[in-house]
C-alpha cells in the first residue's frame, strides 16, 4: 500500500515521494511570492505541469497577460504595460474614417503606427507590431499552455530574461513559450 501512495505522490509531484513535503499547484500558489516572477517560471519550466500552469498564471493579469480574440487592439498595449510596467509604454487610437483605424503604439519616445482592418488579423499584427516596438529591451512570447482557447496567454519578460532561461533551461523554454512570428498566426 505503502508503494502505491508513493507512486501517486511520484507521478504527481514532481517527483517528490515524502508526503510531508507535497504541496498542490493551488497550495504554491498562495506560498509561492508572486512578485518573484522568474521563480514561477522556472518552477513552471521545471515541472512542465498543465495545471501549475493554470493555477499560477490563467485569470492573472501580473505576470501572463491575456488576450481574448474579441479584445481591441489598444487593450492589448494596456495590458502589456500593466505587465511590463515601463512607463514609457501608451497607445492612441485615430479614426482614419472610411480606411480603417490607425493604432499607434508609442514607447520611450518612438512612436510604431499600425493600420487597423478592423478584422480577426488585426490582434496577430499589433502583437507582432507591439513585439517590435518593444525590443530590444522586452520580447513577448506565446504561452503555449494557452492555446486551443478563445484567450491566449503571452508573456512579456526582458530580454535578458528571455537569455537566462534559454542559458538554464536550452530548448524546454521553446516548449512552452513560443516567439511570435508573422508567418504563425495565433488569433485566425
Amino acid at each position: 500500500m505503502f508503494d502505491l501512495i508513493k507512486n501517486w505522490f511520484a507521478r504527481n509531484n514532481s517527483g517528490n515521494t515524502d508526503p510531508a513535503k507535497v504541496t498542490s499547484p493551488k497550495g504554491s500558489e498562495k506560498k509561492m511570492d508572486r512578485s518573484d516572477k522568474m521563480q514561477l517560471i522556472r518552477t513552471y519550466l521545471s515541472n512542465g505541469s498543465a495545471t501549475f500552469f493554470d493555477d499560477t498564471f490563467r485569470d492573472t493579469n501580473d505576470i501572463v497577460m491575456w488576450i481574448d480574440w474579441g479584445d481591441e487592439e489598444e487593450a492589448m498595449i494596456r495590458y502589456c504595460e500593466n505587465v511590463l510596467h515601463t512607463g514609457h509604454l501608451t497607445v492612441t487610437v485615430n479614426d482614419l474614417k472610411d480606411a480603417g483605424l490607425e493604432l499607434i503604439i508609442h514607447y520611450k519616445g518612438k512612436a510604431h503606427k499600425l493600420k487597423l482592418s478592423i478584422t480577426p488579423e488585426d490582434r496577430d499584427l499589433t502583437l507582432i507590431a507591439l513585439n517590435n516596438a518593444l525590443q530590444p529591451d522586452f520580447e513577448i512570447r506565446f504561452c503555449i499552455a494557452s492555446g486551443g482557447n478563445d484567450t491566449l496567454g503571452f508573456l512579456p519578460l526582458a530580454t535578458a530574461e528571455w537569455q537566462a532561461l534559454e542559458q538554464e533551461f536550452g530548448a524546454v523554454v521553446a516548449k512552452y513559450f513560443a516567439p511570435l512570428s508573422i508567418n504563425a498566426p495565433l488569433f485566425t
